[in-house]
Formats: C-alpha cells, structure tokens, sequence
C-alpha cells in the first residue's frame, strides 16, 4: 500500500496572503471593542493575528511594520475606552513589540497586578528612541504611554544557535 506524500510549501508566502493579513488588523483593532477580558490572572494577552510569513514581511518592508504599529496602537484605544474595563481595581495597558526576531509575539496586553507590571519594565538597558519603532515611522505612542526598549542573546540549547531579540514595551509610568 503506497504512503501518503506530504508536500510542503517552501518560501515566501503569496502577496495576498500577507496582504489580508495586513487588511484584518484594522478589523482586530475594532473587534477589542466587544472582546471578552477575564481579569482573574495577573494579565490578559491579545496577540496579533497574523501569519509567519506576515511577520517576517515586516522585518523587510517598512509599510508591512507601520501597519502592525497602527493596529497595536488602535487596539489600545478601543481597550482604553471601554467603560467595562473601569470597573477592575488595577488595570495596566500596555504594547508589547517584538521586532526580533519578528512581529509574531508582538500583543496588547492587559495587567490586574500591580508588581507584575512594574517587572515588566526594564530600564536599566534600555535601548536609545532613536531605535523606538513608533519613533521611526513617525508614529505617535498612545497618550500617556511610555517606552521602554531592550535587547538581549542567549543559547538556544535545542538548536544551538546565538538567539537576539529586541522588545519594545510601552505603558502606563511604573
């Protein structure tokens, strides 16, 4: 009995699916607006919903990465607007950004604690604004928000290779 081939698609992905991918961020932004936040844990993620491939088109294309920027920000203001989300004791917005090694973490996330939150800012290396994403396609970081950016490299045990990332995260003052 002959086995079944698994034929798998190498290389870039089409043109149109990055570009819907592109097209639905603005939809995803929107949609924050009636998205269920469960503010049992110390915090809530909203990731992007995009592709590998779409993710690592922004690394090449600067317009690719606006977009994404655009949809984070908008993101945040719908969530900061929602009257429901009053009513928690502690709620913290904030962007996260990861630009290496691609878009495909980057998330809006939402934080009920309060020293969890404080973790999450690293200001002892941080990276110059000259190197601030929102900064470099002339974007403005939502109102009140700061940022902090850094980058690191580990060892990848699994695959022994030299691993850099580098993470924006924008916030609420600490």
């Amino acid at each position: 009995m002959p086995g079944r081939r698994l034929h798998l698609k190498r290389g870039r992905a089409s043109r149109r699916s990055i570009a819907r991918d592109l097209r639905y961020l603005d939809l995803w932004a929107e949609r924050l607006r009636r998205a269920e936040v469960f503010s049992d844990d110390r915090y809530w993620d909203f990731k992007l919903p995009i592709s590998t491939a779409t993710a690592e088109e922004a690394k090449r294309t600067p317009r690719a990465e606006r977009r994404i920027l655009k949809a984070l920000a908008r993101g945040v203001d719908v969530l900061c607007g929602r009257d429901d989300l009053r009513d928690i004791p502690y709620i913290r917005f904030s962007i996260f950004i990861c630009r290496e090694p691609s878009h495909f973490d980057s998330r809006i996330t939402l934080y009920f604690d309060r020293n969890y939150y404080a973790s999450k800012f690293d200001v002892e290396s941080r990276l110059p604004d000259s190197k601030n994403p929102f900064t470099q396609h002339n974007l403005l970081i939502p109102e009140g928000f700061i940022a902090s950016g850094t980058r690191f490299s580990y060892h990848d045990d699994w695959t022994s290779m030299l691993i850099t990332e580098e993470h924006w995260m924008y916030g609420d003052p600490v």
